[in-house]
């Protein structure tokens, strides 16, 4: 993928940028840090992770909602901590637009193509990503499998390419478009009534400007 310039009005540089309050963003940036919510419902964060912290929340995650009736999921998952694909500290659009630094891809696969774990894997890993996670979502099940995937960017990008990367992946992945909204948040891995799954890849993470 080719780098693309920031529309008129986005972005550091731009008056509207400069004249209004600026997100928090980590200025740590080796490794990426990821915002997240403490509570889906909250407005503002002041909580970031590393992308090998995600993984190691894939691979066993801390909140559990296995014991629930699946009728229940939808009300208690409000109470778990969200992922942002923005750096922002906010998740206003307002706040997303101006920070314009997004630090992850990520799709949500829940129409049926994939039936199990290890195919979609394999689907992943053919589109050239090596560091990434895919995991099953709190409403997962045997007959309607609902998956996740999480993809490692090298660097933080601004968000008409974030867009565009997003865009592919969809197509390529059968993926919901809800994931292209700039404010769209994910839930963190956790165990739901219908069983948890989940991989890790790992390897480099993802140069989108290639």
């Amino acid at each position: 993928m080719t780098k693309k310039t920031n529309p008129e009005g986005l972005g550091p540089g731009s008056s509207s940028y400069e004249n209004k309050h600026k997100p928090i963003v980590p200025h740590d940036r080796q490794p990426n840090k990821l915002t997240y919510y403490h509570v889906a419902n909250n407005t503002v964060s002041d909580k970031w992770i590393t992308f090998d912290e995600l993984k190691a929340l894939a691979e066993s995650p801390t909140n559990n909602l296995s014991g629930i009736p699946e009728i229940d999921v939808p009300a208690a998952k409000q109470g778990l901590p969200a992922l942002s694909a923005s750096a922002a500290n906010r998740k206003t659009k307002n706040a997303v637009v101006e920070c314009n630094l997004m630090t992850l891809l990520w799709g949500d696969l829940d129409n049926g193509r994939w039936q199990s774990l290890q195919p979609l894997v394999r689907a992943v890993e053919a589109l050239g990503i090596e560091s990434f996670v895919v995991y099953s979502t709190l409403r997962h099940n045997d007959l309607k499998p609902r998956w996740r995937v999480v993809i490692e960017l090298g660097e933080p990008i601004a968000i008409p390419l974030w867009q565009a990367c997003q865009e592919w992946l969809a197509v390529k992945l059968d993926g919901d478009v809800c994931a292209i909204k700039v404010t769209q948040l994910m839930f963190l891995p956790a165990k739901g009534p219908g069983g948890y799954l989940s991989h890790i890849g790992r390897g480099e993470a993802l140069n989108a400007y290639r």
